[in-house]
């Protein structure tokens, strides 16, 4: 149910927060904690000049981790 999918393959498809919350609370999972990590600072600077525009990621979170447990 509230497995652990640590090393699993994205898949790239962007959906609202809303809905893997709404999807763990149907399947009886509390929530414990939540993060939005954006990039390191020092990491966009290095990368700055081959990748641009991934300074926008110091702000803009990429990932969304969520972790839960089943009563």
């Amino acid at each position: 149910m509230c497995e652990d999918r640590v090393g699993q393959p994205g898949d790239r498809t962007h959906r609202p927060i809303s809905a893997y919350l709404i999807e763990l609370a149907a399947l009886g999972c509390r929530l414990r904690e939540i993060a939005e990590p954006g990039l390191e600072p020092d990491i966009a600077r290095e990368t700055a000049d081959t990748e641009p525009g991934i300074e926008s990621y110091v702000h803009l979170p990429n990932f969304l981790i969520v972790a839960a447990e089943h009563p």
